[in-house]
């Protein structure tokens, strides 16, 4: 037990070390006076505000490694708080309960406001002050001068969220949490930023945020399998909050003035906590769990079309911009052609790592979220340059990711160790067709070939660039597309345009087989296919996944889609009418809109590629 208490505390210390040192760290940056550490959160960071009459931090066996006895830490010694003060070579700051039995002398390390079970928002049945009045509280502390302005300008604020607004959502939605939480997320991540924009205007210089905990492996968790293995679900929350909290503070530090310092730090005890688990403990010699996990992330690039997008067009212009998109994640539109998640999160989740940065939006991320990959895919591109579609073809955007290179965005060592994703979906097959309405049969014939030749000499491009692995998309079914199954009531297929696919995907898997005939043998897959009409097609015979007890009644129907034929979801006239319909529950449906699958569809279609999926492996541990 005290081993294990050890390992967490020693690497939790190790790893604010490296986040807050900083261009000489907070010791270098006090010019021989105190730096004052505020502290607001939850039990991660409580040192004793919590109610010694009600509260198991005040109970045996709390607090056996120290002092000795409890004292209101929700451990069985020291917490978050005391090694970030440790770090600071200074004292604990006092328990903001207490601070009126303490002399002027003690106060000047500053003052623990944080309240253990409370959370961003208020908790149901929770007595204690939530974060925006815990700051609210370090306000009056200011108005009755026991801290002044001079105070508050050398001091440091730690705001820690360890995930109580999450279990509180699901205890109040047991049933129907899966969809909603993922709408509640960003209001937590705004509510958090708007906190330490408060701390700002208090005077404070720097706020260090700590970011979630891995949740789904909580031993309250893991006792449903006899602590053997983490929920990755929970832990999918937790990197989507972690994640959304990251591009929400690069995006304050863009608009905050450059200092000497760095006035938002980011600590990440999720891959804290991942690396001792993953570890079982932190080895001798460690070079830090940051470090480490460096090593093992495999970086995932995506390349195509909307079936990857997730978030590159105009959001001037573009439907996936517009209400009703992304009403399931993240609760409205953010560049994603779907309800919420889209092939590339879920690709991504099935690597257990985080959605990577879309290409357009690059620059507004620091370097941390960068090393999940980068996304290039537009919606409505082709292999080819489609008319009137103002982005880049898939040639283009690998050019684009070449530049990344050049430019050290990315390095060699980062593209030994990482994937690429190609999604075609049909816009160059639709072009063709609608360049040539009378006598598009014969011609699209000798149009395939050329479509397929052009992704093969792409793959090869990205190989040159030392990509590693390439998974390629093959054609969904065109036929059963709800803009096509229109005409009949979404009652049958096209049986033509689905031949048409089958010849695209045959031709690219014999292109595909012959090019691994050709590479080097490596004990990894070098080339995958993502069989997606299969996929689709089971879906929609069997109107959804037994396995998973998932049913879409209609499956060739979409749940949000124009009155007619002329319009599309998300279409409003000028007065203000909408002119589409949007059905009651997109995780009934198989297709969101007249050509894109629903999240909950996208999740059964990745759960039937899986096998495919498997053969992603780590390249650097293939050597």
């Amino acid at each position: 037990m005290e081993r294990e208490k050890l390992l967490v505390t020693s690497v939790l210390f190790f790893f604010i070390c490296l986040l807050i040192s900083g261009d000489g760290g907070a010791e270098g940056r006090r010019h021989e006076e105190i730096k004052k550490l505020f502290v607001f959160g939850d039990s991660y960071a409580d040192t004793g505000n919590n109610d010694r009459n009600n509260s198991s931090s005040w109970m045996v066996p709390y607090g056996i490694s120290f002092p000795g006895e409890p004292d209101g830490r929700w451990s069985d010694g020291f917490v978050l708080t005391d090694h970030v003060a440790k770090f600071m070579k200074q004292r604990m700051p006092v328990a903001f309960r207490s601070w009126r039995n303490h002399r002027a002398k003690k106060l000047k390390y500053g003052m623990n406001f944080a309240f253990g079970g409370t959370g961003v928002f208020d908790i149901p049945d929770a007595p204690y002050p939530n974060m925006t009045t815990q700051i609210a509280l370090f306000e009056r502390m200011l108005h009755h001068n026991v801290y002044t302005s001079t105070d508050i300008e050398n001091s440091i604020a730690l705001v820690t969220v360890s995930g109580n607004d999450y279990s509180s959502y699901i205890a109040q939605h047991p049933n129907d949490y899966i969809e909603g939480i993922m709408a509640f997320i960003p209001k937590v991540v705004a509510q958090l930023i708007h906190n330490v924009k408060s701390l700002y205007s208090m005077g404070v210089k720097q706020v260090a945020v700590a970011g979630l905990q891995p949740l789904g492996c909580l031993p309250r968790v893991t006792l449903s399998n006899n602590f053997t293995a983490c929920d990755t679900f929970d832990n999918a929350l937790v990197q989507e909050h972690n994640g959304l909290l990251e591009e929400a503070m690069a995006k304050m530090k863009n608009e905050t003035q450059k200092e000497d310092y760095e006035p938002l730090i980011f600590l990440d005890l999720y891959d804290s906590f991942m690396s001792i688990i993953q570890h079982k403990g932190l080895p001798s010699g460690d070079g830090g769990a940051e470090g480490r996990r460096h090593e093992e992330i495999k970086k995932l690039f995506v390349f195509g079309d909307s079936y990857a997008d997730t978030g590159n067009n105009d959001r001037n212009n573009s439907s996936s911009w517009m209400v009703p998109y992304g009403i399931s994640f993240p609760g409205e539109p953010d560049g994603r052609w779907s309800d919420g998640f889209v092939l590339t999160d879920h690709v991504a989740k099935f690597m257990k790592q985080r959605t990577p940065v879309a290409f357009r939006r690059w620059r507004n991320h620091g370097a941390k979220k960068l090393k999940y990959g980068m996304n290039f895919a537009f919606g409505g591109t082709g292999v080819f340059d489609i008319p009137d579609a103002p982005y880049p073809n898939m040639t283009t955007q690998i050019a684009l990711f070449e530049r990344m290179l050049h430019h050290n965005v990315y390095t060699s060592s980062d593209i030994e160790n990482s994937i690429a994703l190609i999604t075609v979906s049909g816009n160059d097959y639709s072009s063709y067709i609608a360049q040539h309405p009378d006598d598009y049969i014969e011609g699209i014939m000798d149009f395939i070939p050329k479509v397929v030749a052009q992704i093969i000499h792409n793959v090869k491009s990205l190989y040159s660039m030392g990509v590693k692995q390439v998974a390629v998309a093959g054609l969904q079914p065109l036929g059963c597309l709800p803009r096509v199954t229109l005409s009949n009531n979404f009652t049958v297929c096209d049986t033509l345009l689905n031949a048409l696919v089958q010849e695209h995907n045959g031709l690219l898997e014999e292109a595909m087989a012959k090019m691994k005939n050709e590479t080097q043998k490596e004990d990894y897959e070098p080339l995958i296919f993502l069989n997606l009409y299969d996929s689709f097609m089971s879906i929609i015979q069997h109107e959804g996944l037994a396995s998973e007890n998932v049913t879409f009644k209609n499956p060739l129907k979409a749940c949000c889609m124009g009155v007619n034929a002329s319009y599309n979801c998300s279409s409003v006239e000028k007065n203000g009418t909408k002119m589409y319909t949007l059905c009651d529950n997109p995780k009934s449906t198989l297709f969101w809109d007249w050509v894109h699958p629903t999240q909950e569809g996208w999740r059964v279609i990745t759960n039937l590629i899986r096998g495919n999926l498997t053969k992603i492996r780590d390249i650097r541990h293939a050597y």
